[in-house]
C-alpha cells in the first residue's frame, strides 16, 4: 500500500516538473521570437541612420578640406 502511494506521488511529481518544463519552454520560444522580431526591426532603423551619418560626415569632411 505504501509502495503504490509512493510510487504514485513519484509519477505525479515527474509529470509535473515535466509538463512546468514544457510549458516554460514554449513561453521561452515566444520571447525569444519578440526578440528576434523587435532586433531585426531596431537594426533596419540603425543601419538607415547609419548610411546617412556616414554620407554627412564623408560630404562634411570634403568640404572642410575645401573651405580651408
Amino acid at each position: 500500500m505504501l509502495k503504490q502511494i509512493v510510487s504514485g506521488v513519484i509519477i505525479v511529481f515527474v509529470t509535473g516538473v515535466m509538463s512546468w518544463m514544457c510549458l516554460t519552454l514554449i513561453s521561452l520560444d515566444k520571447t525569444s521570437a519578440v526578440t528576434s522580431f523587435k532586433v531585426s526591426e531596431n537594426n533596419k532603423m540603425i543601419k538607415t541612420l547609419w548610411e546617412d551619418f556616414i554620407k554627412r560626415k564623408t560630404s562634411n569632411d570634403y568640404s572642410s578640406i575645401t573651405d580651408q
